[in-house]
C-alpha cells in the first residue's frame, strides 16, 4: 500500500474517531476500551478460495487504567519514562481474565503478562474431562488460537523516528512467543515503520504511520478427537507479511485507530498420539481493525451496535423484510433463478454465501428445490460442502443413505487427512453414523423409514470390519454388524471394548441393555427377570451417585417413582436386548403390571409398557385412574390420555365445542379464570387452592382471533368485545404493531375427554428502524368431564 493510499484511508476514517481523549497527567488513571474487528480465514490444501468464507469476529479489551511515570514505578517493573497499562481480557461470574503491559515512551515493551482467572464456580455434576475441555475452549475461539498474552502483542505501537518529518523510518524486531496448556503461539520477524505525516483530530495532533513486517508465525493447538477419545495436536507454521497503518497519539503512547492486513502461507500438520501425521498446505488471510474509545465514546459505540442489532434482528422468528426476500418467500422463481445466476458468477466467497443463504432461507420451499440447491453446490466443486452434506445425511432417518452415499462417506472416513485438508471436523461422519445406527438399529427399528441406510448401504459399511485401515472405520463396521444382528455380534463388541476400544462405548451400553444414557443417568443395566418394580425404576430413571450427592431431594410427599422417565432410548434398549438374548422382556413387564400390588408399581410398569406401545388401557380404565386414583395412577392415566389422542379424534358435539371454546376465548380476551386442575384436586401433597380456577392476567398486547378458526356463533358473540380478523387482514397489518393472533382448534372428544389447542402468532411493538420482533406459541389442553364440570387433566405449551 503506497503512502498516498494510506493518507487517503486515514483521512476517510477520521470521521469515525471518538472525541479528543484527555491529555495524560503524571499519575491519574484513565479508562479506555479497544474494539478489535477481525475478518479472517485459514485455508488448508483442499479448500478453494471461492468457497471458503471469512469468519468475522468482534472482541474487546478493557484498559482499566493507563499510568505513567511515578505510577509506573510503583508497578515494580517500570521506571521513569514508562507506562503501565492494566487490562481486563474477559469477565465472567466469578472473576476476570487480566493482563499488564509495561512500555517505554517510544513504545518498546519491557514487560507483558496475561493470565486466565481459574473458574471457581462449582458445578453440581461434570463428566470426566469437562474441566480440561473448558480450559481448552478458553484458549481458542472460532477455531483460532487466542492465548491471553497474544491478545496484547500488537497493542502498543513503537514510535521512534529520528526526526519528526514525513518519510522518517525505523525498524523493530518482533520476537513474541507464549505457551499455555499445550497451546503455543509465536510471531517473529522485522517490522519497518514509516512516518507519513500528521493530522489534527479534535484539536489534538496525531501522527499517521504506515508499517510493513515480514514475519514467521507458528501455532499449536490441542483438539479433542471425540471418536478416538484422545487429544490430537494441530500445528501451523507460515511466512508472510503484515501491512498496516495507524494514527498514533503521542499523549497516550497508543494508536487511536489501526488497520492491517496479514497474508501468510505455509503448512499445517495433524498429529495423532499413535505417531500418524497428516500434512497439508495452509494459507492465512486476515483483515483487522482496531479502535480506541474513552468511556463516553465506548458508551456511544455500544449504543450504536445495539441499534444495529435491533435493525437487523428481532428474535428467533424470522420474517422476510426486504423486497427480494418477500419475492422469494412468495415463490417467485424468476427472482430465485436470478440470484442463483449471480451466485454462479461471483468469485467472492462471502457474497456467494449471502446469495445462497437468501435462496436457501426463502426460496427453497417448493418441492425438490432443496435437493437441487445441494446438487448445485456439489457440482460446482465445493468438496467441503459435500463432506458436511454427507455428515448431515449420516444422521437423517428421513433420508436413508444409499450405496452411492455410503461409498463417498467411506472414502472420507478411511483417510482422516482428507477432512483435515478441508479444515473440517474429522469426527462428524464417524459419530453421526454410529449414533444413527444405535438410535434406530435396523434389527429392531419398528419404522423402516427411520433406518439410517438402505440394506445394501448398511452391508457395505459392515464390510469395513475388520479390513479398513482407519481404526474408527473398522469399529464403525462392527457397530453396523451388531445393529444388524445383535445375537451374533454382541460378544465381539464386548470383547473389543475390553481390549480398549472407546469408540464402541455407546454400542456397549446398548448391548448391556442400558436405556438411560443421558449424562446424569445411573446407566443401570437391564434388570434380571425376577426384578421388582424398584429395580425397573432405577433402570429407567436412576441418577448417577455423583449427581444425587449434590442434587436437592424430591419433596417428601412426592416419591421418586411418580416421576418415572421412559424415552425412546429405553424402548430401543429393551427391543435390542430381546433380539440379542431371546428374553421376552415385554412379556415380563406385562406380567408385572397385571400382578402389581401397589400403585407405584402400576405406574412404573405401565409407563414402560406405554412407551413400548404395549399398554392398552380402555377409555373407562383411564377415566377410573383419573377420577379416583392415587396420584401415581393419576400420573399414569395422564400419560395414557395423551396417547389416546395420538390419532385425530372424533369431533365433539357442537354444544360442547361452543362451551369450551367460549371459555378459552374469555381467558384470552378478558383474563377470565381457566379450568380447575384435576391434579390439584387429586394430589394430597398440594393445598386445595387449585380446586377452583384462578384468574389469568389480562393481556398486555392487543388480542386478535382468527375468524376462520371460530364457529359462526362465537364470531357473533365476541365481535363487539374482541378483534376478529381474517388471515388476509392480519397479513396486511404492520409487523411492527403489537398484537397476538390466536388460532383455535376444533374440539376432539373421546368418552369423557376432550382435547383442544390454540396457536398464537405474536408481534412486539417496534420502531421503523428496528427489525420486526415476532414469536410463536401454542397450548394444548386435555380436559375431563367430572361431576358435570370440566377440569384440566394436563396443559402443555411451547414458545419460540
Amino acid at each position: 500500500m503506497n503512502p498516498r493510499m494510506i493518507e487517503r484511508l486515514a483521512l476517510s476514517l477520521l470521521s469515525l474517531l471518538p472525541a479528543a481523549l484527555p491529555a495524560q497527567a503524571a499519575a491519574p488513571a484513565a479508562e479506555y476500551s479497544v474494539e478489535i474487528q477481525v475478518r479472517d480465514r485459514w485455508m488448508h490444501g483442499r479448500q478453494q478460495p471461492r468457497f471458503t468464507t471469512f469468519a468475522q469476529a468482534r472482541s474487546w479489551l478493557s484498559m482499566d487504567s493507563l499510568r505513567a511515570d511515578s505510577a509506573a514505578g510503583a508497578a515494580g517493573a517500570a521506571g521513569a519514562g514508562q507506562h503501565v497499562a492494566y487490562f481486563t481480557l474477559g469477565r465472567f461470574a466469578s472473576g476476570r481474565d487480566s493482563g499488564l503491559i509495561v512500555f517505554r515512551r517510544d513504545g518498546r515493551v519491557t514487560a507483558l503478562e496475561a493470565s486466565l482467572q481459574p473458574r471457581t464456580r462449582t458445578v453440581p455434576y461434570t463428566q470426566a474431562g469437562d474441566s480440561a475441555r473448558d480450559a481448552r475452549r478458553r484458549l481458542s475461539s472460532g477455531g483460532r488460537v487466542t492465548l491471553p498474552a497474544s491478545r496484547l502483542w500488537e497493542l502498543i505501537p513503537t514510535f521512534r523516528p529520528a526526526r519528526l518529518r514525513a518519510g522518517a523510518r525505523w525498524a523493530d524486531t518482533l520476537a513474541l512467543a507464549t505457551e499455555q496448556e499445550g497451546f503455543r503461539q509465536s510471531l517473529r520477524g522485522t517490522r519497518v515503520s514509516t512516518l507519513v505525516g500528521d493530522t489534527t483530530v479534535g484539536g489534538q495532533r496525531l501522527w499517521v504511520v504506515r508499517d510493513s513486517a515480514r514475519v514467521h508465525y507458528e501455532e499449536r493447538s490441542v483438539e479433542e478427537e471425540r471418536t478416538l477419545d484422545t487429544l490430537v495436536s494441530v500445528e501451523r507454521s507460515a511466512d508472510g507479511v503484515i501491512c498496516g497503518w495507524h494514527l498514533y497519539d503521542p499523549s497516550l503512547g497508543l494508536f487511536r485507530v489501526r488497520s492491517d492486513t496479514t497474508l501468510l502461507s505455509g503448512e499445517a500438520v495433524l498429529r495423532y498420539p499413535d505417531g500418524r501425521a497428516f500434512r497439508t498446505p495452509a494459507r492465512y488471510e486476515r483483515f483487522r481493525q482496531w479502535d480506541l474509545y474513552d468511556a463516553a465514546a465506548f458508551a456511544a459505540r455500544q449504543a450504536g451496535l445495539q441499534a444495529e442489532r435491533e435493525r437487523v434482528s428481532g428474535g428467533m422468528v424470522i420474517v422476510p423484510t426486504t423486497d427480494i426476500a418477500r419475492r422469494l418467500a412468495a415463490g417467485d422463481s424468476a427472482a430465485r433463478d436470478s440470484l442463483l445466476d449471480a451466485w454462479r458468477r461471483s468469485d467472492d466467497p462471502d457474497e456467494r454465501a449471502r446469495l445462497f443463504g437468501l435462496v436457501s432461507m426463502w426460496g427453497a420451499r417448493a418441492p425438490g428445490i432443496r435437493a437441487r440447491l445441494d446438487s448445485m453446490r456439489v457440482a460446482a466443486g465445493d468438496t467441503a460442502f459435500l463432506y458436511a452434506w454427507l455428515a448431515r445425511r449420516a444422521y437423517s432417518p428421513s433420508e436413508r443413505a444409499d450405496v452411492a452415499d455410503m461409498r463417498q462417506m467411506i472414502a472420507f472416513m478411511e483417510e482422516p487427512g482428507w477432512a483435515f485438508a478441508l479444515n473440517v471436523s474429522r469426527d462428524w461422519l464417524y459419530e453421526n453414523l454410529r449414533q444413527g445406527l444405535l438410535t434406530w438399529p435396523p434389527a429392531v427399528a419398528a419404522d423402516t423409514g427411520r433406518r439410517m441406510c438402505t440394506p445394501d448401504a448398511c452391508r457395505l459399511l459392515a464390510e469395513q470390519w475388520p479390513v479398513a485401515r482407519e481404526p474408527r472405520l473398522r469399529e464403525l463396521g462392527l457397530v453396523t454388524l451388531v445393529a444388524l444382528d445383535p445375537a451374533r455380534w454382541s460378544d465381539t463388541v464386548l470383547a473389543r471394548a475390553r481390549a480398549g476400544s472407546r469408540f464402541l462405548d455407546p454400542a456397549v451400553l446398548l448391548v448391556r441393555g442400558v436405556g438411560a444414557t443421558w449424562p446424569a443417568a445411573a446407566k443401570a443395566e437391564l434388570p434380571p427377570p425376577a426384578a421388582d418394580w424398584r429395580a425397573w425404576m432405577e433402570w429407567t430413571s436412576g441418577t448417577d451417585p455423583r449427581v444425587a450427592a449434590t442434587a436437592a431431594p424430591p419433596p417428601p410427599a412426592r416419591p421418586p417413582e411418580w416421576r418415572v422417565r421412559f424415552e425412546e432410548s429405553h424402548a430401543t434398549a429393551i427391543r435390542f436386548y430381546q433380539a440379542r438374548t431371546g428374553r421376552d422382556v415385554i412379556g415380563e413387564l406385562r406380567r408385572g403390571f397385571a400382578q402389581a400390588e401397589s400403585d407405584s408399581a402400576r405406574l412404573v410398569y405401565g409407563t414402560m409398557l406405554g412407551g413400548l406401545g404395549a399398554l392398552r388401557l380402555s377409555v373407562e380404565e383411564i377415566a377410573t385412574y383419573l377420577r379416583g386414583g392415587s396420584p401415581a395412577l393419576v400420573a399414569l392415566g395422564t400419560r395414557e390420555l395423551a396417547r389416546l389422542f395420538r390419532d385425530p379424534p372424533p369431533r365433539a358435539d357442537s354444544a360442547t365445542a361452543l362451551l369450551l371454546l367460549d371459555r378459552l376465548i374469555a381467558t384470552l380476551v378478558e383474563g377470565a379464570p381457566g379450568w380447575p386442575s384435576l391434579r390439584a384436586r387429586s394430589d394430597s401433597a398440594r393445598p386445595p387452592r387449585g380446586a377452583r380456577p384462578e384468574a389469568n392476567p389480562r393481556p398486555t398486547r392487543p388480542v386478535f382471533l382468527l375468524a376462520d378458526s371460530l364457529p359462526p356463533a362465537l364470531r357473533a358473540k365476541w365481535k363487539d368485545r374482541a378483534a376478529i380478523v381474517t388471515s388476509e387482514e392480519w397479513a396486511r397489518r404492520s409487523l411492527r404493531e403489537p398484537g397476538d393472533l390466536y388460532t383455535l382448534s376444533s374440539v376432539g372428544r373421546i368418552g369423557p375427554f376432550v382435547r383442544l389447542y390454540m396457536d398464537a402468532a405474536g408481534r412486539l411493538a417496534r420502531r421503523e428502524d428496528q427489525a420486526p420482533a415476532l414469536y410463536g406459541s401454542g397450548t394444548t389442553y386435555y380436559l375431563m368431564e367430572l361431576n358435570g364440570e370440566w377440569v384440566a387433566v394436563s396443559i402443555s405449551a411451547w414458545v419460540s
